[in-house]
């Protein structure tokens, strides 16, 4: 147990590392986005991995039930989205408090975020059932849960012996651990996902059949900033439970090293989270707060500021960029520091439909079920992907808004102007496939509509011009982009193979369709491989890691991004959930354990630095006017005599 920066990674890599040299077996379980960096860091520290395995606990529980020989098809989160879509469709006349919205975009969504909550905490149906029975009749709670009681049985019961989840796969991997490669072997866990029912007897089965389970928290328990590390305090509680229940002894080791870091720095990490105030005397060049008119001259001052720490001599592996939204700001700040020659890496999964290849077939499914509507066949056309070239693609937009082609005039041939014929050509090329789709989609089940959605892209050979486009990237040395493509294929395909197998003999309508096909590609997000190069990391929150860097830039830190206001619990409000454990129920996260486990993250991001921290928000979003969040104020109390800049002023306009 320690602070950040207090030394437990180390220690855990220093004992990985004698194992190797006694020749013994040894497994290090840590967040999947960071397996990478553990095994570099364990390799650096002994010379290689023999016998130590690097593991998230998702790939751990993968690992035992294939070696216990479970063969069951694992679905992903788009499929358990669609499994609960069937069961909505199945049961729809069923339902009491949500009949009304059952097949409303987005409610399918809501309630596979439920099922995953209930999986979690280890509520079955029937637990859920028995909750109704003990509630008041005529109370909204209890016709809620009726609702979702109704579903998750539903679920429950196709997904019982054809597939396997997620959250399956810790509930089936705790009984396979005591004959699995985890037997008699020491495991060592730095660090804990979010601590659910789930995670604990996990955790309990791993105690049983480990040699010995070592776990790093970040706590310190005595500290004034105590607060901020009550997540992890509640772990340990219950580890030290679990443990006593099983009569194993427990040995803890507390922490109190501390980074070496600018005097400044070392006084955020202490004081950021603890009251009263004490600030920082001295002056704290190391500190920068910065305010920007707008995202754009935002993005711009970061990358010259980035760009000053690198003619200082630092390198840009040795820099972070912490992102607060990384779908306003990845774009424009990948292009800024393109422009400026700054390599980046994006750290940061993507999602799916952002691709022009699953823009294609989203945008013709809306293109037929739209009616043709010009914005839609354009959009269609301008993806890449539909079988135009560049000049074709210009001379059909053109000749559109030319002669206001509307609705179904796509559907007849362009005969005005003085050179209809290439025009008619492109709209002939463009037209034939989606003609094609629909017919498929005119048909009635969601199978049929799946299989209409598969032959558009085979026709436009999408899997061929992705293939050739991978190996132009992989021959230029751009090896992630060219992952990203051909994980694109793999992810539209799996899509419709889900939709297929899952909802094939429902009847649905095409704007129904198109909302599961949204709705999926949403879900859907394409993996990162990580970059070995000296390029600037790009994160969001969640993906940070715990070592040191040399300078830190916070980009966005404006209110409910930086910490974010995440307060929609989704089908049950905070007060609902309490209602359930006092039923007897195990308690579900709802989002005040979502908003304190972020305020921990975002304490561990922020001691990472230990030359430079560098802070900055816009004045001005999309939709108007923006306030700096609470971070930016609570660093300038702590720091009165911070380095301060803006671009509205002209007193402290250079950034770096």
């Amino acid at each position: 147990l320690g602070r950040a920066g207090s030394g437990k990674t180390r220690l855990l890599a220093e004992a990985l590392s004698q194992h190797m040299r006694r020749g013994e077996r040894a497994i290090l379980i840590v967040p999947e986005q960071h397996t990478y960096e553990a095994e570099r860091r364990v390799a650096a520290l002994a010379g290689g991995l023999l016998g130590v395995q690097v593991l998230s606990l998702e790939r751990l529980c993968e690992r035992v039930l294939e070696a216990a020989g479970d063969r069951r098809t694992f679905l992903t989160a788009q499929g358990v989205q669609m499994v609960v879509r069937r069961a909505v469709v199945r049961r729809q006349d069923a339902l009491v408090t949500y009949a009304h919205v059952a097949r409303t975009p987005g409610f399918a969504a809501e309630v596979a975020a439920f099922v995953g909550a209930c999986r979690q905490a280890c509520i079955t149906p029937d637990m859920l059932r028995q909750a109704v029975d003990a509630l008041p009749p005529d109370g909204l709670l209890a016709a809620k849960l009726a609702d979702m009681a109704l579903l998750y049985a539903d679920v429950d019961a196709y997904l019982a012996g054809r597939y396997l989840t997620a959250d399956d796969a810790l509930d089936a991997a705790l009984l396979c651990l005591p004959d699995s490669f985890v037997a008699g072997v020491p495991v060592y866990l730095d660090g804990l996902p979010v601590v659910s029912e789930q995670v604990l007897r996990l955790a309990g089965a791993l105690l049983g059949a480990a040699q010995s389970v070592t776990v790093a928290l970040t706590l310190d328990a005595g500290a004034p900033d105590a607060d901020v590390f009550e997540p992890n305090a509640g772990a340990a509680q219950a580890l030290v439970a679990l443990a006593a229940r099983q009569g194993l002894p427990v040995f803890e080791r507390r922490l109190t090293g501390r980074r070496p870091a600018d005097p400044a720095l070392m006084h955020l990490e202490r004081r950021l989270f603890a009251y009263p105030d004490a600030p920082y005397a001295a002056d704290a060049p190391a500190v920068t707060v910065y305010g920007a008119n707008s995202r754009t001259s935002e993005v711009r001052a970061l990358c010259d500021a980035v760009l000053s720490c690198a003619r200082a001599g630092v390198r840009y592996r040795d820099m972070a960029v912490l992102v607060s939204d990384m779908e306003a700001y990845a774009g424009p700040l990948t292009r800024a520091c393109e422009q400026r020659g700054i390599p980046v890496f994006l750290d940061a999964r993507r999602p799916v439909r952002s691709h022009a290849a699953a823009a294609l077939l989203l945008g013709a499914v809306r293109a037929v079920t739209g009616g043709f509507q010009p914005a839609d066949v354009l959009d269609v056309a301008k993806t890449g992907y539909a079988g135009l070239t560049d000049a074709e693609e210009e001379l059909l937009e053109n000749y559109v808004l030319r002669f206001g082609v509307r609705y179904g005039g796509f559907l007849a041939p362009f005969q005005r102007g003085e050179a209809p014929a290439v025009p008619e050509a492109a709209r002939q090329k463009l037209l034939a496939p989606l003609l094609q789709l629909r017919e498929g989609l005119a048909r009635p089940t969601a199978g049929e509509k799946a299989r209409a959605c598969y032959a558009y892209l085979a026709a436009l050979d999408v899997q061929g011009r992705l293939e050739r486009e991978a190996e132009a990237l992989t021959a230029a040395g751009r090896v992630p982009q060219a992952e990203e493509h051909a994980q694109v294929w793999r992810a539209l395909v799996e899509l419709l193979e889900q939709l297929h197998a899952i909802l094939g003999e429902a009847r649905m309508g095409r704007e129904e369709f198109l909302s599961v096909l949204e709705e999926g590609l949403l879900q859907a997000t394409l993996g990162v491989i990580p970059d070995t190069s000296d390029a600037l990391r790009l994160s969001p929150l969640s993906r940070m890691g715990g070592g040191s860097v040399r300078a830190l830039f916070v980009l966005g830190c404006s209110e409910g991004l930086l910490p974010r206001d995440d307060g929609d619990d989704g089908i049950l409000n905070e007060e609902e959930r309490e209602a359930l454990a006092a039923c007897g129920l195990p308690r579900m996260h709802g989002a005040a354990y979502r908003a304190a486990h972020e305020r921990l993250m975002l304490y561990e991001a922020l001691a990472r630095p230990t030359e430079r921290l560098y802070l900055s928000y816009p004045f001005t979003g999309d939709a108007g006017a923006l306030s700096p969040s609470q971070l930016v104020q609570r660093v300038r109390e702590l720091f009165p005599r911070a380095a301060a800049g803006s671009d509205l002023s002209r007193a402290a306009e250079a950034p770096g």
